[in-house]
């Protein structure tokens, strides 16, 4: 029987079974997975744009802006690279400032790397900081010419290997 006196019984209970359902929802989205995010960065301003993206993902709390110096080769000025290490770490303790505004928790790495290539250093801090995301830029080259051009972000996402 699903009215007493006039009064339809299943209304409240659909309503609050709705209820339920969009509370979980909620919780579910409100838990949901990026809470710690690595963002590798080239410094280019393709890259620096993704930046604005990130705060919008879901549940996002804590951020590692990320730039890694190819110290495999010379520097152009012979030597050293301590001049774009510096160059590099201030520049994204400026960005790690506009972050921590949004209320975000922001570490800054710079690595130098003297073997192997940026995009395997790039997986070894993902994988020893545990992140649950890595948002990379791309400057809008094709699924074609990407691997072909060498590009960090192809190189990044063929070596991916999705632990669970």
């Amino acid at each position: 029987m699903n009215e007493l006196v006039g009064i339809s019984c299943l209304p409240p209970l659909q309503r609050y079974l709705e209820l339920r359902l969009v509370n979980s929802i909620s919780d579910y989205l409100e838990n949901l997975l990026f809470e710690k995010i690595l963002f590798p960065t080239d410094l280019s301003g393709y890259a620096i744009k993704s930046l604005d993206c990130i705060a919008a993902l879901p549940g996002t709390r804590g951020i590692i802006l990320l730039h890694v110096v190819d110290g495999t080769t010379y520097s152009k000025r012979g030597g050293t690279h301590e001049k774009e290490i510096e160059n590099s770490r201030l520049f994204l303790e400026q960005h790690k400032k506009d972050l921590e505004a949004l209320n975000l928790k922001v570490r800054v790495l710079v690595n130098v790397i003297t073997s192997g290539n940026v995009s395997h250093r790039i997986l070894e801090v993902a994988s020893a900081e545990k992140v649950d995301l890595i948002v990379l830029g791309a400057r809008g080259r094709s699924m074609v010419q990407g691997p072909l051009l060498g590009s960090v972000s192809s190189a990044v996402l063929h070596n991916l290997i999705i632990m669970f």
